[in-house]
């Protein structure tokens, strides 16, 4: 995995130095698509109560068209990868290196740039919605295809050392098996969310 260094600053200006570095996650492998052999009634007479035993919120349910609409909202980390974050600084008080998915739901830390100590306060929500489909595949056979809509939120709030404060927001939104950039990083689903559900029908 290459490592993208956007940012590093190593100065030193009254004791203080700092680096930020970012790497972007690695191509995430997966399918959306099962296939099951038993007919269409039998996995949807399956599948319908096993997403209601989850913590999935089930939206839509249309048995004609064989769509279901569930989401999830919650930690992202658990189904998104957006690399890893590392920051370094020193100053009077030692050496902190602050290290992180850059999914990660809530993380405090720091960062010397622009010959500035900055104090982050980080959150990232996730909303996702997923469809699925089930379709006929033969007279007792069927396919079963997942594609999910992530939708990220992130905010962060930098507090310098006069206690002045910036708040920061971004979103990201990217398809399953795909990637979305957001003004730092890059993000891509890992695959997880597609799989419990696949695992849902056999």
């Amino acid at each position: 995995m290459n490592k993208l260094v956007v940012t590093a600053v190593l100065v030193l200006l009254a004791g203080c130095a700092g680096k930020v570095e970012y790497t972007p996650p690695s191509v995430s492998a997966g399918t959306n698509t099962k296939h099951v052999n038993k007919a269409k009634d039998a996995v949807w007479d399956q599948l319908v109560p096993a997403l209601s035993k989850n913590f999935f919120v089930v939206n839509t349910i249309d048995k004609s068209s064989g769509l279901i609409n569930i989401s999830y909202s919650g930690n992202p980390e658990r189904y998104v990868d957006c690399g890893e974050f590392h920051s370094y600084v020193k100053n009077a008080r030692g050496e902190r290196n602050y290290r992180f998915n850059a999914a990660v739901e809530n993380v405090a830390y720091e960062t010397f740039v622009n010959n500035a100590l900055l104090a982050h306060q980080r959150k990232v929500s996730l909303d996702g919605r997923m469809n699925i489909v089930v379709e006929p595949a033969g007279k007792a056979e069927s396919n079963v295809t997942v594609n999910t809509r992530y939708v990220l939120s992130i905010t962060d709030v930098e507090r310098d050392i006069e206690g002045h404060t910036a708040n920061l927001s971004n979103t990201i939104s990217f398809n399953s098996g795909g990637s979305g950039q957001g003004q730092t990083i890059t993000c891509r689903p890992n695959g997880e969310f597609e799989k419990q559900v696949l695992e849902l029908v056999n």
